[in-house]
């Protein structure tokens, strides 16, 4: 990693991000090179302004995208259910806004040995996608019933 600042007295870079936004050593407060703010910033970016997401009927924060998994190797997946309803799906690990409900079932389990309960929306009871238990557990939410909305996580 490129040298933080000429400060020799500690091994590890301190920083200090003033209100105005400058990025200087704790220690000699001399200014950081360019590539070390963009560094700084990029770690502190999903902090700062993330995505939440949220139901599509009455906008009930239902999660954030900083909770999006891969299953299987992807985020997002297309099934068929028994009945020939199409989903378009994506994977979340938490889904705080939603409440769960039925009897956690194998049967047309999308997810090899998954249960799968259904899962809705906490604010309007709209199905929302369903909850997954088994080797892990993740929530895969119906992406159309959702809507993305950028917000600033210093709430």
């Amino acid at each position: 990693m490129a040298k933080h600042c000429e400060c020799t007295q500690f091994k590890n870079p301190l920083l200090t991000i003033t209100p105005v936004a400058i990025y200087q050593c704790r220690h000699c407060h001399s200014p950081l090179h360019f590539d070390t703010q963009k560094w700084v910033a990029d770690i502190l970016a999903p902090y700062q302004h993330r995505q939440s997401w949220r139901c599509c009927r009455c906008h009930h924060l239902i999660t954030h995208s900083h909770q999006a998994i891969e299953i299987s190797g992807q985020h997002q997946h297309h099934f068929v259910n028994p009945a020939g309803f199409a989903y378009h799906i994506g994977c979340f690990h938490t889904a705080e806004g939603c409440q769960i409900s039925g009897v956690p079932t194998l049967d047309a389990s999308w997810f090899a040995g998954h249960y799968w309960s259904f899962a809705s929306c906490q604010g309007c009871q709209q199905h929302l996608g369903w909850f997954y238990q088994g080797h892990s557990e993740f929530y895969g939410l119906i992406l159309k019933h959702l809507i993305i909305d950028n917000e600033s996580s210093h709430q």
